[in-house]
């Protein structure tokens, strides 16, 4: 690892893709990239993993879970599914599945 012009140290060539991941300086748009990520990943040490983990549980909620959000909440289509479910429970032994 060599330095760069702004005085940091340049990445391993397995932790570039990641960093470009991080940075929003990657287009994910073939498998081929997912597939480049999955071995970077797999390349990493326990704490680079971990580095890794703490900065992907931070994202912020995407577009999915904010739909689930509004789908699963009061008005939402699907509100009345959790208490259900809760009902069902409530009403007999579950069969355990095969």
């Amino acid at each position: 690892m060599k330095g760069n012009e702004g005085g940091q140290a340049e990445l391993p060539e397995h932790l570039e893709v990641l960093d470009a991941l991080m940075n929003n300086n990657l287009s994910l748009s073939t498998m081929n990239a997912v597939e480049e990520i999955q071995t970077a990943i797999e390349r990493l040490s326990l704490s680079e993993r971990g580095r890794l983990a703490q900065w992907f549980n931070g994202w912020e909620d995407d577009d999915w879970d904010k739909e689930m959000a509004s789908d699963f909440g009061p008005g939402g289509r699907y509100e009345n599914v959790p208490r259900r479910i809760e009902e069902e429970i409530e009403r007999g032994p579950l069969l355990d599945l095969p």
